[in-house]
């Protein structure tokens, strides 16, 4: 691939990695911030993306990765993380400990994976940042059926979280 298209790839993503950063950091600073580190290892590890693959996907993996890196290991977690994650607020992943902050997310994600497929995907989905009427689309729903999939699969991921926790 070239770099002009790769570069084409990226600012035709531009608004919408934009948008994600903000919604999983709730403030403008720190989201350009991540935008800023995300579009650094875009382009450190454009080589490893493959020709005809979703780039978007690519792009939104690389930025969920960078604030979950830096958010949980450097524990500069802003008060609310992603409002799909901390299912409705209530679970915050700030410690002390990384290795506490590397248990938290391990018993998060097996939570996330217990879930009904009917449930697990929107919120999957939701949480890389599509919107819901793209959800909609790409799973054959009605938008209303995604929202109360994705509500329903926070209030279960809180309940769970708070058994083990």
């Amino acid at each position: 691939m070239t770099n002009n298209h790769f570069q084409t790839l990226v600012a035709q993503n531009q608004t919408f990695l934009n948008t994600l950063a903000y919604r999983m950091t709730k403030d403008q600073v720190t989201a350009q911030d991540l935008y800023q580190d995300t579009m650094f290892l875009v382009f450190k590890h454009r080589e490893k993306f493959q020709i005809g693959t979703n780039f978007r996907g690519w792009v939104r993996t690389i930025m969920k990765n960078a604030f979950l890196k830096k958010y949980i290991n450097h524990r500069d977690i802003p008060t609310e993380i992603n409002e799909a994650f901390t299912a409705t607020h209530s679970l915050k992943l700030k410690t002390e400990n990384p290795a506490e902050s590397n248990l938290m997310m391990e018993v998060l994600t097996g939570i996330i994976q217990d879930l009904d497929d009917k449930f697990q995907l929107p919120f999957e989905l939701f949480y890389e940042g599509f919107a819901y009427d793209e959800i909609s689309q790409k799973l054959d729903l009605p938008i209303g059926t995604v929202k109360s999939r994705i509500f329903a699969a926070r209030q279960k991921i809180k309940e769970s979280y708070q058994k083990v926790a």
